[in-house]
């Protein structure tokens, strides 16, 4: 059974609603994985965990918000969707313990939050950005770390272990241009303490799975890649992580010939 069979199989049986969002204007829509070269191993157990963590601390509520308008569904609230689900699936895999999957979940279901009042011409800009445009999507990190501390519904989520950490640096593990900061370099300076080998792994694993997903899917401005070399290319490139996480996540690389693609449609 596919990813999104599995999903959709689990929509209809449980309810006719998805995390306490209609299917009429659900963010969390399962046929999301519709539109990325991905299939999760652990479906059910990934379920489990988003569904959960989606309850007890009203990211439903959140995202619906975060998607007022409608633009930000594909582009980013799925992308978040799918980053949780592929990085909690890893998670799994590398036997992590449950207080470290709640926070790898909700991380990475908020990442983006910094993005949810950026200029839609700047997010969404088919062509190449300016220096400028490219120094206000740069920014999302910080902005989803003040929206953690400042939003009500945000603030709980936020006292999870591993979320702050996972908004903040999620593009901190860039090898050729991290941002806000290079975590390992930097953290210490900006006020985040010594972090532990744990956080670390935790925030690397984020950042892989953001990176996978953002290859591996369709978005409004761009195809996925659908070459499974290419993506491994790209990705060791990229990233500063451990090699183990780039290979687990190319594991479930799996190409759709007939993929999703808004731009092309």
């Amino acid at each position: 059974m596919s990813t999104g069979e599995a999903w959709q199989g689990w929509e209809a049986k449980e309810s006719p609603e998805l995390f306490g969002v209609k299917k009429s204007s659900d963010p969390l829509d399962p046929r999301a994985f519709e539109r990325a070269n991905m299939e999760l191993r652990n479906e059910e157990k990934v379920k489990e965990i988003l569904g959960s963590a989606t309850e007890e601390y009203g990211i439903q509520r959140i995202l619906e918000r975060m998607n007022e308008d409608g633009d930000l569904k594909e582009d980013v609230v799925e992308h978040s969707f799918r980053g949780a689900s592929l990085a909690v699936d890893i998670g799994l895999e590398l036997r992590l313990k449950s207080e470290e999957l709640e926070g790898l979940a909700l991380g990475m279901m908020l990442h983006d939050i910094g993005k949810r009042d950026m200029p839609k011409e700047i997010l969404f800009k088919k062509g190449k950005l300016t220096d400028e445009e490219r120094s206000v999507i740069e920014a999302h990190p910080v902005w989803g770390l003040i929206a953690l501390s400042s939003d009500p519904e945000l603030r709980f989520a936020a006292s999870v272990k591993g979320v702050r950490e996972i908004v903040f640096g999620h593009h901190g593990f860039r090898k050729k241009h991290p941002y806000p900061i290079d975590i390992l370099g930097e953290w210490s300076s900006m006020g985040g303490g010594n972090m532990s080998e744990e956080q670390i792994r935790l925030i690397q694993l984020a950042a892989t799975a953001d990176v996978f997903d953002a290859l591996a899917s369709a978005r409004s401005y761009k195809e996925a890649i659908g070459d499974r070399e290419e993506a491994e290319k790209r990705m060791r490139e990229d990233l500063n992580v451990p090699s183990e996480f780039i290979d687990m996540a190319l594991a479930r690389f799996e190409a759709k010939p007939a993929l999703y693609n808004r731009a092309a449609a």
